[in-house]
């Protein structure tokens, strides 16, 4: 699995279920921000290979695929119970990101300001 961004018209809700190729379709899609008419976007794609090539779709261009990271090792353990509120809730938000990528959790990994600076970029160019 890999999260894209990428930018479409008005309707995000189509995408979904839409083949990019041979082995890959978007699983699930998030609105994220919108310039004018266009809406920027995250998508969960289920792919097989380790390379995706950005792809014009009917509706929408996928602008940047974002890498994934394996991270090796832990999260340093802490004393939970000693933590106060906004470090055990920063703690804690910390360790859900260290969880591999599923459906369930994908909108953790997403970088919000990623998408808009690669989709600004995009609709500069």
């Amino acid at each position: 699995m890999r999260i894209v961004y990428g930018i479409c018209g008005s309707n995000i809700a189509e995408l979904i279920g839409q083949p990019i190729d041979t082995e890959s379709t978007i699983l699930k899609v998030k609105a994220l921000h919108r310039i004018g008419e266009h809406l920027i976007f995250a998508a969960l794609i289920n792919t097989t290979g380790s390379i995706f090539q950005p792809t014009v779709l009917p509706l929408c261009v996928i602008v940047k695929n974002q890498p994934t990271v394996h991270r090796a090792g832990t999260l340093p353990s802490a004393n939970i119970d000693a933590l106060k509120g906004r470090q055990r809730k920063k703690y804690l938000r910390k360790l859900k990101k260290w969880q591999p990528l599923t459906p369930e959790n994908w909108t953790l990994h997403i970088s919000r300001k990623l998408a808009i600076k690669c989709g600004c970029k995009f609709l500069e160019a």
